[in-house]
């Protein structure tokens, strides 16, 4: 048992953190995560790629959110979905549908942590029980 622990440890994460990112490029992201984050914590990210702050812009992207959800519901323990384009263009409710959906497409429970009524955070995590 304990070589199985030390093995877990060293060589595979104990926990996946799925990003969803709503810009091309990250650059900060990675090094933060690192600084901040327990060893053995992955950030598995992928990305959106707005062309501007619009609601059109938005839905335009959503295809890609919803490939992004999916693609990190396999490979992670939860997803942040990050980026007040998204939630300040969809509004309160359609965001709470997209949270919903996103929530019965990983298979896990959505506890947002950003609300229009909240300027302490702009992610929405998925957690999903593993």
């Amino acid at each position: 048992m304990y070589q199985k622990k030390a093995r877990m440890a060293i060589i595979f994460p104990w926990y996946g953190l799925g990003y969803i990112i709503p810009h091309r490029h990250t650059d900060m992201d990675g090094y933060q995560f690192a600084r901040v984050a327990p060893d053995g914590m992955l950030l598995v990210t992928t990305q959106l790629d707005f062309a501007e702050y619009s609601l059109a812009a938005v839905e335009r992207e959503l295809p890609t959110l919803w490939q992004g959800v999916d693609i990190l519901a396999s490979r992670t323990d939860s997803i942040a979905i990050s980026g007040v384009p998204l939630a300040a263009s969809l509004g309160r409710a359609r965001m709470g549908a997209l949270l919903a959906e996103a929530t019965g497409r990983a298979g896990g429970a959505a506890t947002p942590t950003w609300s229009p009524t909240s300027r302490r955070s702009n992610t929405s995590v998925l957690s999903e029980s593993r």
